[in-house]
């Protein structure tokens, strides 16, 4: 059976191409998914089109190859729309550990610093890079094996020619201090002229406290909001957040936040996909 899911969207805050039609496949990187994993794939992928909110849509599953087909009409994002379909939308929050803080680490070796440019006036990044160098990053990263005290992970929406990496601190259990689990939900925030200018994001009520912890241990530091394993924000904790409430601005254009708030308040895919060119 195939599954034709139809939606309309107003490209709300874009300048519509309406004579443009883009057609974007995906497949399930795992060919035996269920016909149950690609309609659920398929009803998140739809929300987040929706609340991306980019020129109009028509998804059909074909559920013969485990593929979901999506065809745009009047994008201004494409690009951004063909990583809204792909990513699985896992969100992590861990504190970051200083460029000098990691070279007093033992796994700091020549190895990965060698291929990194010293990221200037930016503290945070253990350093900087092109394509080129990131590859060669990760070749290294990969012979480190288990057992390791950080999470390595690269920046997103950055120039592609100037891509940082970031030392991670892992957590007693080897993963991030608080996850899509622990978030209720993902708002965009709007500047007086109505465009968007930032997003917020709550803590369920039961992880409040989870939150103040977090933050009240890590004044002076930075925590990294994790998106898919990409460093998406990188602020530094000034005092307890007791709330359970916060507020992110200024550093990302109305699409990047469109994009980010889509995916997480979706939920996670219960499969990866990848692009078939």
């Amino acid at each position: 059976m195939i599954l034709l899911l139809v939606a309309l969207m107003l490209a709300t805050g874009f300048a519509a191409k309406a004579d443009k039609t883009y057609t974007i496949l995906i497949g399930a990187n795992n060919k035996n998914i269920s016909q149950t994993e690609l309609n659920a794939s398929a009803t998140i992928i739809t929300q987040r089109l929706n609340d991306f909110g980019d020129g109009t849509f028509v998804l059909t599953t074909l559920p013969v190859k485990s593929q979901i087909r999506v065809e745009l009409t009047g994008s201004s994002h494409p690009e951004l729309i063909e990583r809204l379909l792909t990513r699985r939308g896992t969100l992590g929050f861990y504190v970051v550990c200083s460029r000098d803080e990691f070279l007093k680490s033992p796994e700091a070796s020549d190895g990965l610093t060698s291929v990194l440019r010293t990221p200037g006036h930016q503290p945070l990044p253990v350093g900087c890079t092109d394509a080129a160098g990131m590859s060669k990053a990760d070749a290294y990263i990969e012979t480190l094996g288990p057992g390791r005290h950080f999470l390595f992970a690269w920046s997103d929406f950055s120039n592609p020619e100037e891509v940082c990496l970031y030392a991670l601190r892992l957590n007693d259990k080897g993963g991030p201090l608080a996850g899509n689990v622990d978030i209720e939900s993902f708002t965009m925030g709007n500047d007086t002229q109505g465009k968007p200018d930032g997003f917020g994001f709550s803590f369920r009520p039961e992880e409040v406290g989870l939150w103040a912890d977090i933050t009240g241990s890590n004044i002076g530091h930075a925590i990294a909001m994790v998106l898919d394993g990409s460093v998406i924000y990188t602020p530094v904790i000034t005092d307890k957040i007791s709330g359970g409430k916060c507020q992110v601005t200024g550093q990302f254009s109305a699409a990047e936040i469109r994009y980010i708030v889509s995916i997480v308040n979706s939920g996670i895919l219960p499969v990866e996909f990848s692009v078939i060119k």
